[in-house]
C-alpha cells in the first residue's frame, strides 16, 4: 500500500472544519460536561477514523486490493448484528409503520422514511464514503464528510422548517472552506508514478554516437 502523508493543507482544512461543526452545531447553546457521553462521542469518532483508514486499505490497483462492496457489505452485516442486540427491534410496535410522520406540517408515510434511512442514509452512503476514500485519501475524505453536518442543517431548514442563526450560516460556510483546501491537497494522479531509470525513456535522451 502506498504511504499517503498528511499535507498541510489537509491539517488547515481539518481545523476549519471542526471550527465550522461548532458554529453549525451551536456548542455554546446549553453545553454540558458528561463524562460518558464525551466518552461516547470519543468512542465514535475513532469507529470513524478506522472506517477511513480501513477503506483506504488495497486502495492502489492490484491483486491484493479488496473489493469496496466487500468492505461495505461486512461492516453493514456487523453493525446490523451489534445494533439488533442494542436496540431489541422484537420490543418495538411495528404498527406504526403503517401510519405518517409530518415534515415541516406534510404527511409522510412511515415506511418511505424508513425506506428512505436504509437505502439512502446507510446504503448508498457506506457506498459513496468508500470510494470517495479510494479517490482521495482518509484525510480528505473525512473532512469532505464533515459537510454532513451541514447538509443536515440545510436540510432541517428546507423539509421541517426550521431556524437557521448567523452563527450556523457562518459555519457552514467555514466548513465548506476547509473542505475546498483539503480536497485541494490531493495530488494528481500522474504525479505519484515514479520514472524508472535506465528504461526507454533514457534509452530515447542519449544522443547517437558520430
Amino acid at each position: 500500500m502506498q504511504r499517503r502523508p498528511v499535507t498541510r493543507a489537509a491539517a488547515v482544512g481539518v481545523v476549519l472544519a471542526v471550527g465550522g461543526l461548532a458554529c453549525v452545531v451551536e456548542v455554546w447553546s446549553g453545553l454540558g460536561f458528561d463524562a460518558p457521553g464525551l466518552l461516547l462521542a470519543l468512542g465514535a469518532a475513532c469507529c470513524q477514523v478506522g472506517y477511513f483508514v480501513l477503506s483506504d486499505q488495497g486502495g492502489d490497483a492490484g491483486d491484493e486490493a479488496p473489493d469496496p462492496l466487500g468492505v461495505i457489505a461486512y461492516g453493514l452485516i456487523v453493525g446490523a448484528a451489534v445494533l439488533t442486540v442494542l436496540a431489541r427491534p422484537w420490543s418495538m410496535d411495528w404498527s406504526v409503520l403503517q401510519g405518517t410522520a409530518r415534515m415541516d406540517g406534510t404527511p409522510v408515510a412511515a415506511i418511505a422514511l424508513l425506506a428512505w434511512i436504509v437505502l439512502v442514509a446507510t446504503v448508498v452512503a457506506y457506498v459513496t464514503g468508500v470510494l470517495s476514500v479510494r479517490r482521495l485519501s482518509p484525510q480528505v475524505a473525512g473532512v469532505v464528510a464533515c459537510l454532513e453536518a451541514v447538509i443536515a442543517t440545510v436540510l432541517a431548514w428546507v423539509l421541517l422548517g426550521e431556524h437557521l442563526s448567523a452563527p450556523q450560516i457562518a459555519g457552514g460556510v467555514i466548513v465548506l472552506v476547509g473542505a475546498f483546501i483539503a480536497q485541494s491537497s490531493t495530488p494528481a494522479k500522474g504525479s505519484e508514478r515514479p520514472v524508472a531509470s535506465g528504461g526507454p525513456e533514457r534509452e530515447l535522451s542519449t544522443p547517437p554516437a558520430a
